[in-house]
């Protein structure tokens, strides 16, 4: 007979708390004039929030048909941001322009 090992709800617990880790958008950009890079950031939680900042402004304007589509796009990304949290931190996007300027976009 074989025993069986499941996850305790103490284990579960400090999971649910790792994915409240504090997180970080970052902006890296580099511009060859200036011999520094531009690095600017903002809490994930800024990120979470702004589908549902938009969305209730977009309704307290009042409705009108056009919005509707932006209305239900801003619904399924607020639920998506959550999942960022549980990915380790990477680049999402980084660009060169014609080998002058550098951007990166990235989770910290």
């Amino acid at each position: 007979m074989l025993a069986q090992i499941k996850p305790s709800d103490s284990s579960r617990v400090l999971q649910k708390i790792f994915l409240l880790r504090p997180r970080l958008v970052y902006v890296w950009v580099r511009v060859r004039e200036l011999p520094i890079p531009l690095f600017f950031f903002a809490p994930l939680s800024l990120l979470e929030l702004a589908p549902a900042v938009a969305a209730w402004i977009i309704r307290r304007e009042g409705y009108r048909p056009q919005t509707e589509y932006v209305l239900q796009v801003l619904r399924a990304v607020h639920g998506q941001t959550w999942e960022l949290r549980k990915l380790s931190p990477f680049g999402l996007v980084e660009v060169e322009v014609q080998n002058k300027v550098q951007v990166k976009v990235g989770i910290w």
